[in-house]
């Protein structure tokens, strides 16, 4: 069986990455990447696994342009097989242009549907300009995501299924060492630097911590367009000294398994959070924002706090870091959790089935 696999973009991203998860997890079919946009960090990655890749880069390109562009492809024979689109990004146009030629177009939906008032006017022109979207079926990476995309416009009516995204599988933390309060405590992050997330609240919450904890860090991995934003914000708070950040980090397992305490600290834009449940894998006890898709993603595997509450945040943290006993505990429920609920094997051949299902309908 062929799969060809569309995404927008190949940076280091939660889509692009259940993209390579996807791919390891069935060698035994034929996978295709094309990106609509140009190299990035992503690209050599996919290619490390023996599959073709090619960047269309037409993203620049305008909406008619864009669709002339794939649909001349899909004429030629180019997007055959199961089509698994990693991003709602351009959908209508991306549909237009393929739904000839391909039988079913699996769509991954990756945050909740959050267009404005001119947003949900233009999905609604679209969907009076499609009347039939037979063969098009969505993903979405988990239930929070699917209720706000239910009664979108454009998206409702199409099958819905929630699946979600996979975790790669590693060895646990081995061991979670006690911590005095003159020790250097490892806090970590991993997200992008973007509206999406909330680092700003765990930054803030770190002038509580110093006092109880005062060798404490807070580690950032990822990069995006608030890191000078968020670099001022800990320069302001006084913490320069313990917030580092650290970009774009490939073996991500390696570093937070030297963490003591995993924070995410999100907003309702959250669409799954990729890197928590890498955390869960990883048997590392998670302080998470308390919001339905939180909940919904790491269940009893996590201790939470009020989204958006520095102060809610350190006294959920300090309590944690003083308590090497919950937090060996939690960081077992936490791989256990994981291994059953993200298994990239069990979440690849829930995608292929959503995907064949389309074909046959």
């Amino acid at each position: 069986m062929d799969v060809t696999h569309i995404v927008a973009l190949a940076k280091l991203g939660g889509c692009e990455i259940n993209c390579l998860r996807v791919i390891s997890a069935l060698p035994e079919l034929r996978h295709r990447v094309f990106v609509l946009g140009k190299e990035g960090p992503m690209s050599d990655r996919w290619r490390e696994t023996g599959v073709a890749v090619q960047h269309l880069d037409v993203l620049r390109l305008g909406p008619v342009a864009f669709e002339r562009r794939l649909r001349a492809l899909a004429s030629a024979g180019r997007f055959q097989g199961t089509v698994l689109y990693w991003s709602n990004s351009r959908l209508f146009w991306v549909w237009r242009a393929l739904s000839r030629a391909v039988p079913a177009l699996t769509v991954h939906l990756g945050n909740p549907y959050g267009a404005g008032v001119l947003g949900r006017l233009r999905d609604s022109i679209y969907e009076r300009l499609t009347p039939s979207r037979n063969g098009l079926r969505l993903v979405a990476c988990s239930q929070a995501v699917a209720e706000s995309f239910r009664n979108a416009p454009y998206f409702r009516g199409a099958p819905l299924e929630v699946v979600p995204n996979p975790v790669e599988n590693t060895e646990p933390k081995a061991a979670h060492r006690a911590l005095s309060v003159g020790a250097d405590v490892r806090l970590g992050m991993v997200a992008r630097l973007d509206p999406i997330k909330d680092h700003a609240t765990a930054i803030c919450a770190m002038p509580a911590i110093l006092q109880k904890f005062p060798r404490a860090t807070l580690e950032l991995a990822g990069d995006g367009v608030l890191k000078n934003e968020l670099a001022a914000l800990a320069a302001q708070q006084g913490v320069a000294h313990a917030v580092r950040f650290l970009g774009p980090v490939k073996n991500i397992y390696n570093l937070i398994r030297s963490w003591d305490v995993f924070v995410y600290s999100t907003t309702r834009a959250e669409g799954m959070g990729i890197a928590v449940a890498e955390a869960l894998m990883a048997g590392l006890p998670v302080v998470a924002s308390d919001l339905p898709v939180m909940r919904e993603v790491c269940g009893e595997a996590a201790v939470y706090f009020s989204a958006g509450d520095p102060s809610a945040l350190a006294n959920t943290v300090c309590d944690l870091v003083a308590d090497e006993a919950h937090r060996s505990a939690l960081g077992a429920s936490a791989a256990k959790h994981a291994r059953v609920c993200f298994a990239p094997e069990t979440i690849a051949r829930r995608y292929l089935a959503v995907a064949e299902k389309g074909q046959s309908t």
